[in-house]
């Protein structure tokens, strides 16, 4: 009876702590998209997160924390891609002035 009761136990805590692995992998991902250059990618790390949380209530707070967090942090956008932009729009811009 002591053995049995000791494999059921040891399987429980087998079980757990696989459970607690994956979640833990499953917030590491999420959180290391939000890192990511491409919007896409940071999109999906802030959908990840909100599915963890609502499947995980005991993270919930902390998922919430680092999603306000992340929206807290600024911006700046790449500088080739600004000027880009602005030579791109400029022939335009001119274009549109001598017509």
């Amino acid at each position: 009876m002591r053995r049995q009761r000791h494999q059921e136990l040891a399987a429980a805590h087998t079980t757990h702590d696989a459970a607690e692995r994956r979640v833990t992998e499953l917030y590491t991902k999420a959180a290391e998209q939000l890192g990511n250059a491409q919007a896409p990618v940071r999109l999906a790390g802030l959908y990840a997160l909100e599915r963890l949380a609502q499947d995980t209530p005991a993270l919930r707070q902390t998922i919430v924390d680092v999603i306000c967090s992340y929206l807290r942090m600024s911006y700046t956008p790449p500088r080739e891609d600004r000027g880009k932009k602005i030579r791109a729009a400029q022939p335009r811009a001119r274009l549109t002035a001598a017509t």
